[in-house]
């Protein structure tokens, strides 16, 4: 597969999301790099993940919102897919990996919990990276897309009881009542995760009286 190809694949993706106005994608050795303009951090990370899923693409380096971004992003992704390759006995679907600024973020499927950790601690050894954000997620079970979303809820040690999901042609509408704004963020965030979830539409409420986060942290953990 060619990198004109998985540019095209990504941009196709981003313009189906609405975000192909302000987000742009360039293509090089399989590495994908974001630049652009979005609404919200909900945005700058829907993005990501979406790159991230496309089929070719190996690593991304998110700069949207963010200029030029540092150029030692895309030596880092390329030391994070070295090291990935190397890891023997990791299962799975392909890990893809997304630098910003030094941190690495990881996404991908593997079979059991300690497969979710080995690629971490592996990462944590490279030079230049400042953190890794772990997105693996375990196998889910088979099944509707309400029992995998309550999985991965309880995996999160988030309270379950009165959050519903409903996914229909690839949007995914959350409802309910979550008990922080943490937990109501995470809701959100694994239901990016989903198979063929390519939009989320987040109705959850928080109890009168919890403190909202503060300005910049909305980005996703």
């Amino acid at each position: 597969m060619t990198d004109r190809v998985i540019r095209d694949a990504v941009a196709a993706i981003l313009e189906h999301m609405g975000l192909g106005a302000g987000v742009a994608v360039t293509v090089e050795g399989g590495i994908a790099t974001l630049f652009g303009r979005t609404a919200d951090a909900t945005q700058r990370f829907a993005a990501e993940t979406a790159a991230c899923r496309t089929p070719g693409v190996r690593a991304v380096i998110n700069r949207i919102d963010g200029g030029a971004g540092p150029d030692p992003d895309v030596d880092v992704a390329r030391a994070a897919v070295d090291a990935l390759a190397a890891i023997e006995n990791l299962a799975g679907d392909p890990i893809c990996v997304s630098v910003t600024d030094g941190v690495v973020s990881l996404y991908g499927e593997v079979p059991e919990e300690h497969q979710r950790i080995v690629p971490e601690q592996e990462l944590l050894r490279l030079a230049n990276v400042a953190n890794v954000r772990n997105l693996l997620h375990v196998a889910l079970p088979s099944g509707d897309p309400a029992r995998q979303f309550l999985t991965l809820l309880r995996r999160q040690d988030v309270t379950t009881e009165g959050l519903q999901i409903a996914v229909l042609n690839g949007v995914a509408a959350l409802s309910g009542k979550a008990e922080s704004w943490f937990d109501r963020d995470v809701a959100e965030r694994l239901a990016w995760t989903l198979p063929g979830v390519h939009a989320v539409t987040n109705r959850i409420a928080v109890p009168p009286g919890v403190p909202e986060p503060e300005a910049g942290d909305g980005t996703p953990d």
